[in-house]
């Protein structure tokens, strides 16, 4: 079953699986060109509201790299794929890797509500997932709430739910 998806904010996920004749180094620089591609390909301005790219703790399936985004329309994603930062990206990319994709709609209420309230690191008084404030918020425009250093990042709550 396909949709299409015609309005509104979509999550977008990609799973990257390195071949085994991908070397470290250009491991390395894959995963270094994905944290400022969503900055360079125009960062909140040009619709991206949520970019992150980190190594995946379960290697299981053989999914190295995960890429979590949220686009604020179907045309900001398309944007962001004929962008020519992110072309020159996929043509490394398509050199060394294998991936698999998928869009799904999104809006904010989707996160509201009792099974998303957690405690401990990372997460907010109210319960939201706290993530690393130079990848949510690549633009410094956004308005992020108790942030703590962990790791050597920051980590903050960008919901804007919180008064203080």
């Amino acid at each position: 079953m396909q949709q299409d998806v015609q309005e509104g904010a979509l999550w977008h996920a990609v799973l990257i699986s390195f071949r085994k004749d991908a070397s470290p180094a250009v491991r390395h620089e894959i995963y270094s060109r994905y944290q400022t591609i969503a900055k360079e390909c125009g960062g909140r301005a040009a619709g991206i509201l949520l970019w992150k790219v980190e190594e995946n703790f379960d290697l299981r399936k053989g999914d190295h790299l995960l890429e979590i985004a949220v686009f604020e329309s179907k045309e900001a994603l398309e944007a962001f794929r004929a962008h020519p930062k992110h072309k020159e990206l996929t043509d490394i990319l398509r050199e060394v890797a294998d991936w698999r994709l998928g869009d799904i709609p999104c809006d904010a209420s989707d996160f509201e509500g009792d099974e998303f309230k957690r405690t401990g690191p990372r997460h907010c008084s109210l319960g939201h997932i706290k993530g690393r404030v130079d990848i949510i918020d690549p633009d410094g425009e956004v308005p992020m709430y108790e942030i703590e250093e962990q790791g050597g990042y920051s980590w903050g709550c960008p919901h804007p739910l919180h008064t203080h």
